[in-house]
């Protein structure tokens, strides 16, 4: 059963775009990636969203399937906060490793997933990790950070509490895995991954689609060999002769009137 972790206000944070859209709205997709990776210690609630709507603020209520253990990190002393820290930093580790194998796309959403807005969004047991809030910064006005203004996880909250490598897992995923098409990247017809995965603008120099268009004749017909033709008549013929009689005895039927060798097919006193 899923427990209301904390409840955050939308104005004092800073969402994070991924795809056009804040990263939050992308829980599942993150969370079918966590899924992919085996034994996993790090996980992050789930979010639910209230826009902010005239005079009422918006607020995410984050949910973690069982909460009860779970209490921020800053809380523990500090010989147990230093190991969970480095557990911590070893598991993010392994996971954007393991993520960073599925594409571009999917290891941007994880870094930017990753961002906090401060410490207290580390939530632990001792044996497992959750995030909340997550895929924001601490900010005013609930603005959105997009895509063009770059987040470096590793100078974020978690990634300098962790100690976490200064390139971006994305940077390496495009050397290492430039064969490797992202199913969450548009690709366009006879464009390379390369170009796909560049710079904004980039498409617009690819050249023009092209269709090929297979040229159309009107008015010409397929004559038929004269016994084909027989049949196709003889066929016709049967088939409104027999529907003519059964339209026939149908009325007659109704009727009551026909009569076959002078017997009456029905007989009127019924």
């Amino acid at each position: 059963m899923a427990n209301v972790l904390l409840r955050s206000d939308l104005d004092k944070l800073v969402l994070l775009e991924w795809r056009g859209q804040p990263a939050v709205q992308s829980y599942s997709i993150l969370s079918n990636l966590l899924a992919g990776v085996s034994r996993t210690k790090l996980g992050f609630a789930e979010p639910l969203v209230r826009w902010p709507r005239g005079d009422e603020g918006g607020e995410i209520t984050w949910y973690a399937d069982d909460g009860a253990g779970l209490r921020p990190l800053s809380t523990y002393p500090d010989d147990q906060r230093d190991g969970f820290v480095h557990n911590l930093g070893a598991e993010i580790a392994r996971v954007r490793e393991a993520v960073s194998c599925e594409g571009r796309a999917q290891a941007l959403l994880l870094d930017r997933a990753l961002v906090i807005p401060d410490p207290e969004a580390v939530f632990t047991d001792g044996r497992v990790f959750l995030l909340a809030p997550w895929g924001a910064l601490s900010g005013n006005g609930g603005a959105l950070k997009t895509e063009s203004e770059g987040v470096d996880f590793a100078g974020s909250v978690l990634g300098r509490l962790t100690g976490a490598e200064s390139e971006p897992v994305v940077a390496r995923v495009g050397d290492g895995d430039a064969e490797k098409l992202d199913p969450l990247e548009t690709l366009l017809p006879g464009a390379p991954a390369s170009d796909a995965a560049g710079a904004p603008g980039a498409a617009a120099s690819l050249p023009p689609w092209s269709v090929p268009i297979a040229s159309v004749t009107y008015g010409t017909r397929m004559r038929l060999s004269r016994p084909v033709a027989a049949v196709l008549h003889g066929l016709t013929f049967i088939c409104f002769f027999a529907l003519a009689v059964w339209a026939a005895f149908s009325i007659a039927a109704h009727t009551r009137i026909v009569t076959i060798s002078g017997h009456i097919f029905s007989d009127p006193s019924r």
